[in-house]
């Protein structure tokens, strides 16, 4: 499949959807549990790079807590969002963070960062898997000893456990949404369409991506350097096993091993995000938007998100 993610009009297109409100409200809880999987002080006042960091949800919540972050993305409209944000709140949270327009595939800063996230399925967008290990190359070496990484995807395994080639559902502002998705590659890949109708507007946005199992992220996340990796099924630190809802690697390398698995009550989103995760796009190399959560897709399975239904995407984190 074609760079797919270098369409912008995809990700304004379907930003809408990909980002409800719940998204941003379930954001500080989750960047709690990188912390708390991680082991790091939450009060360190840490170096925290998060790419591709989209609209910004992880961003701010980083900021707020005190950190210093830079905010990597592909999608100017994305950054232009987060820049809005920042120029409209506090002065002291503006001045914590950077932005910078950049391919993931290119972005490093050797040494720069106590901790790295990658999360909402970002890793898998390219067709040729060495480009994926470019990306996590480059996060490694932009690690500082002892640093984290922490990538959040959607496993084979659960993907295989949930999977439904086709979704039809409307937004609460009338749109309906067409998703069509098929496995290729013997399950290495998925693609797929978006199809939005709205006031007699038709837009088809096709996607792309790659799924791991949790062996072979684990695998990938090894031979790019990382001495330590910890697999979980889910921000709350639960086991990768038969019922796990999102695949979480936490990796480190020549600072000790990452902390051991959190407690299961380690996460609750919040109320209004309980419903089934919002299954989101097929994460993206850059991302954004924002809006009041829109009614679960019919015929959905149980479990599914809020907002365009994707496979890939995580819990309406």
């Amino acid at each position: 499949m074609s760079d797919w993610f270098e369409n912008d009009e995809l990700w304004t297109t379907a930003r809408q959807s990909m980002f409800p409100g719940s998204s941003w409200e379930a954001a500080p809880g989750e960047v709690a549990s990188v912390f708390q999987l991680t082991g790091r002080d939450p009060r360190a006042g840490l170096w925290v790079l998060d790419l591709p960091c989209g609209p910004g949800r992880h961003t701010l919540a980083l900021a707020r807590g005190g950190h210093q972050v830079v905010a990597v993305d592909r999608t100017a409209a994305y950054l232009q969002e987060l820049q809005e944000t920042l120029e409209s709140g506090p002065k002291r949270i503006d001045m914590r963070v950077e932005l910078v327009q950049a391919d993931m595939r290119e972005f490093v800063r050797p040494g720069a960062f106590d901790l790295a996230i990658n999360l909402f399925t970002s890793l898998g967008f390219f067709s040729d898997i060495e480009d994926d290990r470019r990306v996590l190359r480059n996060l490694k070496a932009s690690l500082k000893p002892g640093g984290h990484l922490v990538v959040d995807v959607m496993g084979r395994e659960i993907l295989a456990r949930i999977f439904q080639p086709s979704r039809v559902q409307e937004l609460d502002d009338g749109t309906m949404i067409i998703t069509k998705v098929r496995v290729v590659d013997a399950w290495r890949w998925i693609e797929g369409s978006w199809t939005f109708i709205k006031d007699g507007e038709v837009a088809e946005v096709p996607w792309g991506h790659r799924i791991y199992t949790g062996t072979e992220l684990e695998r990938e996340l090894r031979d790019a350097g990382f001495d330590h990796v910890a697999l979980y099924g889910g921000f709350d630190g639960r086991p990768y096993d038969h019922e796990a809802k999102r695949l979480v690697a936490v990796a480190g390398g020549g600072g000790g091993p990452p902390a051991a698995p959190p407690p299961r009550a380690l996460y609750a989103p919040p109320l209004s995000s309980r419903e089934p995760p919002l299954a989101r796009c097929p994460a993206r190399c850059p991302r954004g938007a924002r809006e009041v959560p829109p009614a679960r897709p019919r015929g959905a399975p149980r479990g599914a998100p809020r907002g365009a239904w994707h496979p890939l995407s995580p819990h309406r984190r």
